[in-house]
């Protein structure tokens, strides 16, 4: 693994070697020996909320009101009625991955949670303090503030210009505390100094910005990469259409998962446990490699498979149980869940098929299921349960037509 600190110039730790680069310097002589990195970025914004209980519904709203759609947010709980949100401008994430793909980036966070962990490994967050973190990164300096978990935006200072930077760490300190009082914090604060930098420490403490004692003087040449190393993160900034893809993905293996079990029921009380049980486990076992080719093999296989369940029909055999099921819940909307279905014979020559589907979401619009595949004639009506309104597919299965019919 390979860690980074993206940037202007490409700060690296690779096996143990740590340098910085620039951003030709790293396409053109290391790249190509790469396969993973972990990635932290500088440029970010921090807010924190407080919330009652009473108040903690309406998170998502003051969070959409706080940060246009142009940033990705994350957040962190910092206590039962606080919550700490991570900001990033969109375009920020985009370029980090198109910089760095083909390669695999196995986790994407924010400079100063990298340096958090850090902090934590080296036992230099003391409950009692806040911590100013200087960090020198060669040509220039950033500044994040600590208290607990808690953390400041990372602040961009000259590292050439000590009195510049020293009354930006005033400033900074005066901010976080004028924060703190508006969040109705009583509780007095002071704070430690923390640099990988000796001669900036000692400037400080010449211009009486902190007292001997509070200076702590760390020998990590990049003590961000170090935090990289050291932690396994919760935040994990990904692209938005990953995550759109992600989350379908498991939606539909919860519904297979359901179908296999509603499956199992329905099958043993018709005396077919033997086959729902071998179905189950194939279920279970393909079911990744189904979602991933779910859109091209309904496609190329939808006449073929519904052929081939037909000719079980006439021949008295069971049905392929395993494409029949896997079409109806193809077809759910994206939104929706399945909550129960039935399948049982009319006679020798008919199946009747009944499914019912509800929204996610309370009080969500009705959405028609997708009638399509083998579900192209199934018949739909509006059904309530438990003050939920739904749809109830239903389908009539004629083999005396040679084919399905409602």
């Amino acid at each position: 693994m390979v860690y980074v600190l993206a940037d202007e110039r490409m700060y690296m730790d690779i096996e143990g070697q740590t340098g910085m680069y620039t951003r030709e310097e790293m396409q053109n002589q290391i790249k190509s020996r790469v396969k993973a990195v972990t990635v932290a970025f500088i440029d970010c914004e921090t807010k924190v909320f407080s919330f009652t209980v009473h108040e903690s519904k309406y998170k998502e709203e003051l969070i959409e009101a706080t940060f246009s759609q142009d940033y990705l947010v994350q957040e962190e709980r910092l206590s039962a009625s606080q919550v700490q949100i991570i900001a990033v401008p969109r375009e920020k994430i985009e370029d980090i991955y198109r910089y760095f793909n083909p390669i695999s980036v196995q986790c994407l966070v924010p400079y100063p949670i990298g340096l958090r962990a850090f902090l934590k490994a080296h036992t230099l967050l003391p409950a009692e303090k806040a911590v100013i973190f200087l960090e020198d990164l060669k040509i220039q300096a950033v500044m994040t503030i600590f208290e607990g978990t808690h953390f400041t935006a990372p602040r961009r200072m000259n590292s050439q210009d000590l009195r510049s930077m020293a009354s930006e760490i005033v400033r900074s300190q005066q901010n976080f505390l004028f924060q703190r009082m508006a969040a109705a914090e009583k509780k007095p604060l002071s704070f430690l100094l923390v640099s990988n930098n000796r001669s900036w420490l000692e400037s400080l403490i010449e211009q009486d910005l902190v007292r001997q004692e509070d200076a702590i003087f760390v020998r990590d040449p990049y003590p961000i990469l170090e935090g990289l190393k050291t932690a396994k993160f919760g935040i994990h900034f990904r692209l938005p259409q990953e995550i759109a893809q992600q989350a379908k993905k498991s939606i539909v293996r919860q519904r297979l998962q359901r179908v296999s079990i509603l499956l199992v029921a329905a099958l043993a009380s018709g005396g077919l446990y033997t086959a729902a049980c071998i179905y189950s486990k194939e279920v279970l076992s393909r079911h990744n490699d189904l979602v991933e080719r779910k859109e091209e093999a309904v496609k190329q296989l939808q006449i073929l498979h519904q052929r081939k369940i037909l000719t079980q029909f006439k021949k008295r055999q069971e049905p392929a149980y395993e494409r029949f099921y896997f079409d109806f819940i193809s077809n759910i909307p994206f939104n929706y869940r399945l909550k129960e279905f039935n399948i049982r014979p009319l006679g020798s020559q008919q199946w009747l098929f009944t499914g019912d589907v509800f929204p996610v979401a309370e009080h969500a619009l009705l959405e028609d299921y997708h009638r399509q595949g083998l579900f192209a004639k199934a018949i739909l009506t509006t059904i309530e349960s438990h003050k939920e309104s739904g749809q109830r597919v239903e389908l009539l299965i004629n083999l005396d037509a040679g084919l399905y019919e409602f």
